[in-house]
């Protein structure tokens, strides 16, 4: 059976033993302070990005796509409607794995929050359908930064055009960056700078993420849990 996705205290799996991980993360002096998580396929259970934006994301989405900050934004707004996303709790819920998995989650940060561990995302995605995502499923407090992209890319779609027309709403406003969320380069380079800011070492910070090359862009600098397979932090337990 399935336990909470708890720090030190049971072990589960995401291809490796991420919770051991976890537990010998929380073992080690000096304890744990900062915890770096990648969005896309390990807080999410599919690729937000690529789904919305018209890739394969391990969801389904039909057209029309976006591949901008606030047409992603506007998108996951017309999934929510869609009787088929609204059944399960809208696109978010999906997206995180449905609501096993998002309690699972909720009471993993809670823990860590608790533990005094300060959490932030770095994502390749954008700033606002993270946010936004994050705020539906009740995760969004957790975080004190979400570090990604902001604005566009040049290849942006009609619906792209339409969502970018006119000022933000202030619900749309709350989600979207700045340019305090962007700019950072590579992932190993934020968590560097996150470190000389709260004058952290190596081994009082941890970045989790599904990709190999972005976890070898960190391993120098801190300790690192690679997520595999690419489908989200799991709750499967090891026998």
């Amino acid at each position: 059976a399935a336990t909470p996705l708890r720090p030190a205290r049971r072990t589960t799996r995401c291809g490796v033993a991420v919770e051991a991980a976890w537990a010998n993360c929380a073992a080690m002096p000096p304890p744990l302070q900062l915890a770096v998580f990648d969005f896309d396929q390990t807080l999410s259970a599919c690729h937000v990005y690529y789904a919305l934006s018209g890739g394969d994301g391990g969801v389904t989405v039909l057209p029309p796509y976006a591949r901008s900050e606030r047409g992603q934004i506007a998108k996951i707004a017309e999934l929510d409607a869609l009787p088929q996303f609204a059944s399960r709790g809208g696109f978010a819920a999906v997206a995180f794995g449905g609501s096993e998995r998002i309690s699972q989650l909720q009471a993993f940060f809670e823990d860590l929050r608790t533990a005094g561990v300060e959490c932030v995302v770095c994502s390749r995605g954008y700033v606002g359908p993270i946010r936004k995502c994050l705020d539906q499923v009740g995760l969004l407090a957790y975080f004190s930064q979400v570090y990604a992209n902001i604005g566009g890319s040049s290849d942006q779609l009609e619906f792209d055009r339409e969502a970018n027309q006119g000022t933000p709403s202030p619900q749309e406003a709350f989600y979207l960056g700045t340019s305090a969320n962007a700019g950072w380069g590579s992932k190993g380079r934020l968590i560097s700078s996150c470190m000389r800011e709260r004058g952290l070492h190596s081994e009082e910070v941890v970045f989790v993420d599904d990709t190999e090359s972005e976890i070898q862009s960190a391993e120098r600098v801190c300790r690192t849990i690679y997520v595999r397979p690419a489908v989200g932090m799991s709750q499967r337990h090891l026998d």
